[in-house]
């Protein structure tokens, strides 16, 4: 499954907070990663910053990752640094999951948080700002070689960071509609 929504121009600023996340169904284990759903910048790595956040399966566990560009190398390229964070719990067991990423980059904050199931798998620290979001890509990197085997449904992005209880409260209801 690959879906590939249009370039919004101008990018869409999310404010220092950030939850998308959805449902995926996959027996995969793949060595590389899988990507469930990418949000991010620019993808002309010489020209533009290349920040980014994603979900992906990588090794049957969840993964989310953030990739914040910092300064322009000698060569052109940009600078950054990598942050991720990984599930214990596996989600390939051909089973639906609730995948959720809540990004707050608010002042005191600085979290990235994965969830699986309604339940925090992993947390790790995050820097501000979050980029602004270009483009985004459900079931392929724009880079190319992670496209993710299996289903993806009910995506949602929501424009600030949602409690651990409303997590829980979205995958109790079985769908992704909640109002933070």
């Amino acid at each position: 499954m690959m879906v590939r929504f249009s370039t919004f121009n101008p990018p869409v600023a999310f404010n220092q907070a950030i939850t998308f996340g959805g449902w995926v169904k996959t027996v995969a284990t793949s060595s590389g990663k899988s990507s469930i759903v990418w949000l991010g910048g620019s993808i002309d790595y010489a020209v533009n910053p290349h920040n980014y956040f994603g979900l992906s399966e990588q090794g049957g566990r969840a993964r989310l990752d953030g990739y914040f560009e910092t300064r322009p190398k000698i060569d052109g390229y940009f600078e950054g640094r990598k942050y991720f964070v990984t599930s214990d719990k596996l989600i390939n067991d051909d089973q639906w999951h609730q995948v959720v990423a809540v990004i707050d980059a608010r002042p005191y904050r600085h979290s990235m948080a994965l969830y699986i199931d309604g339940d925090k798998e992993a947390e790790a620290f995050v820097p501000n700002p979050i980029p602004n979001i270009e483009k985004i890509r459900v079931g392929f990197r724009p880079s190319g070689g992670e496209n993710f085997s299996g289903n993806i449904d009910d995506l949602f992005i929501l424009s600030s960071a949602i409690t651990s209880e409303q997590v829980n409260q979205i995958y109790n209801q079985g769908s992704s509609l909640v109002r933070p």
